[in-house]
């Protein structure tokens, strides 16, 4: 349902909540600018949130005009996090937020790596099975993929830093 401004006070409440207010009045399903002139509302037209920098967060702030004369969202850029006391009387700092925000992030994202490399490995756990002998290469690849935790960018890990295409194509190889 859309939002309407009430256009004395400003006041901006959904269809619904302008249905209730207006309960003593049988009204369409659809409006119309005859009905919304009959209410004194305009429509207030979404407006998709703005992009934010890392920690921050767009929160709708009312309504404005845009350059056609249309109501629309209006948007205000505020910060994520901000100081607040716990239950237990302890302060507890943005600066504190944001080193667990990140260290949630960076389980987070340790955890899919460790997930994908685990996967690369247990397809190709059938070439350890003993009446096979495996080839340099496939121990070469299942090697890289066990080291992928020592490497430099990990867990943010390129897609260059992954074993190679011509590695993973082992896998449909039969020894």
């Amino acid at each position: 349902m859309s939002d309407y401004r009430e256009r004395k006070t400003g006041e901006i409440k959904s269809q619904g909540e302008w249905r209730r207010h207006f309960s003593n009045m049988s009204l369409p399903n659809a409006w119309n600018s005859d009905i919304e002139n009959t209410l004194n509302l305009d429509p207030v037209h979404y407006e998709f949130a703005p992009k934010t920098d890392k920690y921050k967060v767009a929160v709708i702030d009312g309504a404005e005009k845009n350059s056609d004369g249309q109501w629309v969202t209006k948007w205000t850029i505020v910060d994520m996090f901000k100081e607040y006391t716990d239950e237990d009387g302890n302060t507890v700092t943005v600066e504190q937020q944001i080193k667990n925000e990140e260290a949630r992030e960076l389980e987070i994202i340790t955890e899919a790596a460790r997930e994908r490399r685990n996967h690369f490995l247990e397809l190709t756990d059938w070439w350890s099975v003993s009446d096979l002998t495996m080839t340099a290469e496939q121990k070469t690849y299942r090697q890289t993929l066990r080291d992928l935790p020592t490497h430099s960018n990990w867990p943010h890990l390129k897609e260059d830093d992954w074993p190679s295409k011509e590695q993973i194509k082992l896998l449909s190889k039969k020894t």
